[in-house]
């Protein structure tokens, strides 16, 4: 071999050298770093959902808490009676007495209305329906008013029904009210414990 061959050789050698050491270890090399480059950016992506559902939840623990509080009575109160002073109070707010404030059932919600209070099925759901019923004589305005007290109240007691029938004289109505509230289920002490059970 002359010197131009081996020249030439070497620089094939060279050539077929470099193209074996870029095909099996550079381009493994960076594919594998694209891949590892993808894979991160997928992952901080995650992470940085993550994080955003962390902080939504925590947000949505608070505010459980802070609803949960709205429907539970203080420590040692009895619920129904919280409610009723609820209701008397706004009652009062908005310029009346009722005549009668009574209670007519607690229920897990959603139970069919033939119930009178917490069955067997009570345990699978948290939270209880508790019924009261409310009559009086007032005014429109009056009326009025405690509606739209009830409806902007933190407690969650809504009305179900309302009965009118109008008085001969003035501007008064004979009204009989179904109120509803919502309440957690363990809030539900002393009025029927056999049917809790």
């Amino acid at each position: 071999m002359n010197q131009r061959e081996k020249r030439l050789a070497l620089i094939t050698g060279v050539i077929i050298g470099g193209g074996l050491l870029l095909t099996q270890l550079v381009e493994p090399a960076l594919s594998r770093h694209q891949e590892l480059s993808e894979q991160r950016e997928r992952l901080e992506g995650l992470l940085e959902r993550e994080r955003a559902l962390a902080g939504r939840a925590a947000t949505l623990v608070k505010r459980k808490r802070e609803v949960w509080a709205t429907l539970s009575p203080p420590a040692n109160t009895s619920l129904v009676p919280w409610l009723m002073e609820h209701v008397r109070a706004e009652a009062a707010a908005a310029g009346f007495k009722p005549a009668s404030l009574r209670f007519v059932s607690a229920r897990p919600l959603g139970e069919g209305k033939s119930r009178k209070t917490v069955g067997r099925g009570a345990a699978k759901q948290p939270f209880l329906e508790v019924r009261l019923e409310l009559r009086t004589r007032v005014r429109f305005k009056e009326l009025s008013d405690f509606l739209c007290r009830l409806a902007s109240s933190e407690r969650h007691v809504r009305v179900r029904t309302l009965d009118l029938s109008p008085r001969k004289e003035g501007d008064q109505v004979d009204v009989q009210l179904e109120l509803v509230a919502l309440a957690p289920r363990e809030s539900y002490k002393g009025l029927d414990e056999e049917a809790i059970r």
